[in-house]
């Protein structure tokens, strides 16, 4: 089995976090529509130089919130063109004098973006695993066992270890040589994206009951760029797991938003995110019809819990099951709550880009002929 080789396309923008963030405190500001990330080292020496670094640290210690400390007019104020001291700009593509935050990092190699095998990996795992849980005999059979076990309502460690055994029969799976299936899917990391690629984006995590937003500034690859990528799957129906898998997410996002969340979600958000699933649905559709090698993914930060999980398979089948392994895995427990009681929507935080709310991550990954 030989690598083949994949092209990406970024449907909207996408982050796949390096685990690093920056202030906007001491790492950047934000100035006609870029985030001007600053020096460090040039910053540092030159406050050490001027014998600044007690009055430095003192005004950031002050500082109550993001708003009360601004990093240009220090350096303006005390160092002198605040442009001296940046090392890199990033386009800001939705500013619009909000409330500064910290800014999410995208995961780079050699200052430029791009998408790690992992993360191609976990959404092609995840949509596999449904596929093998919903269409084939012996996976439905472990569906339904894990349905009753839930009914049986199991505490949280008994549940881990028969999901435990589950997955493992999945990927003990063999094919016609007695190879393990799963030893043959192997993805490499994407080519590096143009370095016009970098922006970013202010997003918030919007709350569906209270409809309160926590805003998140991501760096982020931004749609419609390409890239390609290796892959190697041939044991892997591709076609009908992953477009399936996407397709049954985003129906059961728009249930969720249509039944569930009637009512709470802004009248401003629900008719643009249906039109955005929409035409990913359509798009589906088209392609399954012609028999196109091109797959819808969704990868990277603000995924929800049915983007990234064969739980979807439990929700499908079974409502009062799945209500069971909320309660079991104190799925979407609010932070504090002691006694947790499952709330009428579960998930109850959706994580848009302003002013579009468009969800982030979507790709469509295509074979290259």
């Amino acid at each position: 089995m030989e690598y083949k080789q994949y092209q990406l396309e970024t449907i909207t923008p996408v982050c796949i976090s390096s685990g690093e963030k920056l202030s906007p405190i001491t790492d950047f500001f934000i100035e006609d529509n870029h985030i001007h990330i600053v020096d460090q080292i040039k910053l540092d020496d030159e406050i050490r130089k001027k014998q600044l670094m007690n009055k430095y640290i003192q005004k950031i210690h002050q500082t109550k919130d993001n708003e009360n400390f601004k990093l240009k007019l220090f350096i303006e104020n005390h160092l002198g063109d605040a442009n001296h001291y940046i090392k890199y700009s990033i386009p800001y593509l939705n500013q619009k004098g909000y409330k500064q935050t910290h800014l999410q990092t995208h995961i780079k190699t050699n200052d430029s973006l791009y998408i790690p095998g992992t993360s191609f990996k976990g959404a092609i795992k995840s949509a596999l695993f449904y596929h093998w849980l919903t269409n084939n005999k012996e996976g439905e059979k472990a569906l339904n066992a894990i349905i009753e076990f839930l009914k049986k309502k199991v505490d949280k460690g008994q549940l881990k270890k028969e999901w435990n055994k589950l997955e493992e029969k999945y990927l003990q799976h063999k094919d016609s040589d007695g190879r393990f299936l799963f030893s043959d899917l192997s993805i490499s990391d994407s080519d590096p994206i143009t370095e016009e690629s970098p922006v970013v984006f202010y997003t918030q995590r919007i709350h569906m009951k209270n409809k309160q937003g926590i805003p998140q500034l991501k760096e982020c690859i931004n749609k419609n760029e390409k890239a390609t990528f290796r892959m190697k799957a041939d044991n892997f129906n591709l076609t009908q797991s992953l477009n399936r898998f996407a397709y049954n997410a985003i129906l059961t996002e728009q249930e969720i938003l249509e039944d569930e969340a009637k009512g709470f979600v802004d009248a401003a958000v629900r008719p643009q995110l249906n039109s955005f699933y929409e035409n990913i649905l359509d798009d589906i559709d088209a392609l399954e019809h012609s028999n196109s090698n091109t797959y819808y993914l969704r990868i990277g930060s603000g995924k929800s819990y049915f983007d990234n999980s064969v739980g979807m398979a439990i929700f499908e089948r079974d409502k009062d099951a799945f209500f069971q392994l909320r309660k079991t895995e104190n799925l979407g427990k609010a932070p504090g709550e002691k006694n947790f009681k499952p709330r009428f929507v579960f998930p109850i935080t959706r994580s848009l880009i302003d002013q579009t709310f468009e969800p982030t991550g979507w790709i469509k990954i295509g074979l290259n002929q």
